[in-house]
């Protein structure tokens, strides 16, 4: 019986170590804000309440897990839009995380380079704009209504890492990948020329964007959906789930992710798979004996 004890804990330390490993958290757009004018303050809802489908997901996994060979530390993100077609021809323009570190302080703004910090892996979306060639490090975007720490806010405010995307670039199913790597120069701001090590998957999970209602969920990201053909407004559409939240002004539907999910990675489920069968085995020849 000490025998089997002793492998049980055994195994249960390489299946508990194995969860402890995973190197990946999932973010998943199924949380909607609204954004229609100060005067209609409905708060935001999770997607699935409102009878619709999340609009895409988001994967962020630490450089130094990827086992690249290049010394880079950073971030590598995935993300997917999904579900588009329950809107229309919509496509994202904008995706918009929160960093720590490279947002606006008492002395300006702290700008990281672009050239430096970003690159494409795979997907071919176009950046589009904006500071620093289409990705604007210090953005301070805000999402929601209602004025800024009022009892009837509910914004969130402040995401800093804005990536503009080229509208129709990123369609609805394609999965884009990208790097965010650690040692740029911040080219601005009251530590210009120092360098920036802030990208990691604990950065992201340290500073979620709070809701100023103090009853809102947290948000980790933003996803922003305009629809393709002409860049119009959002159809007029009683009907539609969406339509209480939605920003007729510009034409836009502002999904957050508001929850995480650890993805546990390839050598995480071989531990795993080790600590079962090294219970598996002792108890088959404990029965054999």
């Amino acid at each position: 019986m000490n025998g089997l004890i002793k492998a049980l804990i055994i195994g249960g330390m390489f299946t508990f170590s194995a969860h402890g490993f995973a190197q990946s958290v999932l973010l998943n757009f199924d949380y909607i804000a609204q954004a229609n004018a100060a005067a209609n303050l409905t708060p935001g809802a999770s997607v699935s309440s409102l009878g619709g489908q999340s609009a895409g997901w988001l994967k962020v996994t630490d450089l130094a897990d990827l086992n690249l060979g290049d010394g880079k530390t950073g971030v590598r993100i995935q993300a997917q839009l999904q579900n588009l077609s329950q809107f229309g021809n919509y496509g994202s323009n904008t995706l918009e995380l929160n960093f720590l570190g490279t947002g606006i302080s008492s002395g300006g703004k702290d700008w990281v380079d672009t050239v430096e910090s970003y690159r494409n892996i795979s997907g071919n979306y176009t950046l589009n704009g904006g500071d620093e060639g289409g990705i604007e490090w210090a953005e301070h975007g805000s999402v929601g209504n209602g004025t800024a720490g009022t009892a009837t806010s509910h914004k969130w405010a402040f995401f800093q890492q804005q990536f503009n995307v080229q509208l129709g670039s990123w369609t609805d199913g394609e999965t884009i990948t990208f790097d965010f790597v650690n040692g740029s120069t911040l080219s601005d701001g009251p530590n210009k020329g120092q360098a920036y090590n802030g990208f990691s998957v604990a950065s992201l999970l340290s500073s979620p964007v709070a809701n100023q209602d103090g009853v809102q969920p947290s948000a980790y990201a933003w996803l922003r959906l305009q629809p393709i053909a002409g860049n119009s407004g959002i159809p007029s559409d009683t009907s539609a789930w969406y339509r209480p939240f939605m920003n007729a002004t510009n034409g836009r539907l502002n999904f957050l992710a508001t929850s995480v999910t650890a993805v546990p990675e390839a050598e995480t489920y071989s531990m795993l798979l080790a600590g079962l069968g090294l219970i598996g085995g002792i108890v088959r020849r404990r029965k054999s004996a």
